[in-house]
């Protein structure tokens, strides 16, 4: 996990901060897990929240927030193509207070204090501390654009103690100048409601998944002119990109290989991938079996937050 051009967190990192002139609800709109709204396949240890600002000229995005209580948490930046750009992963954010963050000090709890920044740059080839850059907008693997015109921002929590957030506030955003020294609009999470909000809306869209089953003339047409939807033994496979998911699966339901592997596998459309993470997966269906059994071997897992990065460990989180 990591990217070994970004700074750790060890150091200390205490800018200066202005005060914004205005305030507004919320900094994170939108929240995602499994169990409320199960979309773009979620981990079922994850919590998602989400912030959409646009791209004004001469701004960034400031984040002030706390170290929670969690196996792993970051920060990752999207194009609109929900592609992932850059990411800020959790012991890479130096605390205000020097020793504080505790995926980099033995001993330092959660709770620790950061500000870190969101660039409308793409990645310089000397990044500046805390900072993940949003500006590139890939089209392609080896085609891009430096205009990111929306800026989707996820902050992720795996395994959070206390609450889903880890036991802190979520972070705090805040819309400035690039050189920091004018803030414009803070998006308080005092009385935040992020949507779509648990207590008021029943989870329509997850029950649905879960309780789907299609229209008995649709299986009929199935059976009728059977398409095969997944291989008679299918096997994981890495993910790439969106599309040559799509086409790894029908090729190996139709028993040969499709063509466009290249263009489908530098592809920058996705399912708002984490850059942490690697995935692996396969396409199942009923008409091929009830059950599937899976193998492997267990890998060495670094559950304390201090095993970040990893050492010895071969991951943090499956």
């Amino acid at each position: 996990m990591g990217d070994d051009n970004q700074p750790v967190g060890s150091a200390q990192y205490d800018p200066e901060v202005a005060d914004a002139v205005l305030s507004a609800a919320c900094s994170w709109p939108l929240v995602s897990d499994p169990d409320f709204l199960n979309v773009a396949l979620p981990d079922l240890g994850a919590t998602y929240w989400v912030a959409v600002v646009p791209a004004i000229p001469g701004t960034r995005v400031r984040i002030e927030g706390q170290y929670p209580g969690a196996r792993y948490f970051s920060f990752n930046a999207y194009t609109p193509l929900l592609s992932a750009v850059d990411r800020l992963t959790d012991y890479q954010i130096a605390p205000v207070v020097a020793g504080a963050n505790p995926f980099r000090s033995t001993g330092a709890a959660a709770g620790g204090r950061y500000v870190a920044y969101v660039s409308q740059q793409t990645i310089p080839e000397q990044r500046e501390p805390n900072t993940l850059y949003a500006g590139e907008l890939p089209l392609t693997a080896d085609v891009s654009l430096e205009n990111n015109p929306i800026q989707i921002l996820i902050y992720r929590v795996y395994l959070g103690e206390e609450s889903i957030s880890g036991g802190v506030p979520l972070p705090v955003l805040t819309l400035e100048s690039d050189d920091g020294q004018r803030a414009l609009l803070t998006l308080d999470m005092t009385n935040c409601v992020s949507l779509p909000p648990s207590e008021l809306l029943p989870d329509l869209l997850t029950q649905a998944i879960a309780e789907y089953s299609a229209p008995q003339a649709l299986l009929d047409l199935f059976t009728t002119f059977p398409l095969p939807l997944s291989a008679e033994d299918p096997t994981l496979q890495r993910h790439y990109s969106f599309p040559e998911t799509l086409r790894s699966n029908l090729s190996a339901a139709f028993g040969f290989d499709l063509p466009g592997q290249s263009i489908a596998t530098g592809a920058a459309v996705d399912l708002l991938n984490n850059l942490d993470n690697a995935y692996m997966q396969a396409l199942l269906t009923r008409d091929k079996s009830s059950m599937y059994i899976v193998r492997g071997k267990a890998p060495v897992a670094a559950i304390d937050p201090i095993g970040a990065p990893l050492g010895s460990a071969q991951l943090r989180h499956w």
